[in-house]
């Protein structure tokens, strides 16, 4: 699954419509300068935060 489709899942979940969830969501990535990890999956993501955090 990719970050974006999974973060659009989760705030589906806490009661968002699928539009206003997409909105919000897209504000937050470009927030943190992260527009780019939109469509890659989390096996990549974990690998990243797990190289991070053991620095």
């Amino acid at each position: 699954m990719k970050i974006g489709e999974q973060t659009l899942y989760l705030a589906q979940l806490k009661g968002l419509s699928k539009k206003e969830a997409t909105d919000k969501i897209k504000q937050w990535f470009a927030r943190f300068e992260m527009e780019s990890w939109w469509n890659k999956k989390w096996k990549t993501f974990r690998k990243v935060c797990s190289k991070s955090c053991s620095l």
